[in-house]
């Protein structure tokens, strides 16, 4: 018995050793928009608010019913919608934009949802600039921001096609 002891630790260290080692890599999402983080469970009392591009640790989807448990920090854990977490998102005003003419009027929005509150109206002749594109559920949007503007809006790539040119 003496002998199973020091045998069953060094196992236990070398198994371990091996998990600090080849552990799998975090699951980091970004939040697409302002969402929420519930308690798991049945009750799904909010815990907090999570605001838009926060970082996010998935640690368990569960595709069946639209959620996954994740830490928004590393000691605060719940369930959020798969729906509002996004895997390839970048912070907004961070790459090389594309310059857009507007030939028509645009509708701003706050977030890429077509329920978002409109945030500015962009009119015709103006000169635009496009920092990426991200893809929701309700289709494809693109980042905007006036010509030498900070702020950030969001519009429907097929309405950006029909209301501009691209400039050389």
């Amino acid at each position: 018995m003496t002998r199973i002891i020091p045998i069953f630790l060094a196992l236990l260290v070398a198994v371990g050793a091996a998990y600090w080692f080849f552990k799998p890599a975090p699951d980091i999402r970004f939040t697409r928009f302002e969402t929420e983080l519930r308690e798991i469970g049945k009750s799904g009392k909010l815990i907090r608010k999570v605001p838009r591009n926060s970082k996010v640790e998935v640690v368990q989807e569960l595709t069946e019913s639209g959620v996954a448990v994740a830490f928004v920090d590393t000691n605060v854990g719940g369930v959020i919608n798969l729906a509002d977490l996004d895997t390839d998102r970048r912070p907004v005003l961070t790459g090389a934009y594309v310059a857009k003419a507007l030939v028509e009027p645009v509708k701003l929005r706050a977030e890429p949802s077509p329920l978002a509150p409109i945030v500015a109206e962009i009119p015709a002749r103006e000169l635009i600039q496009i920092w990426g594109q991200t893809e929701t559920p309700s289709g494809k949007w693109a980042e905007i921001t006036r010509h030498k503007d900070k702020a950030v809006g969001y519009l429907p790539v097929k309405d950006l096609e029909a209301a501009s040119h691209q400039l050389r």
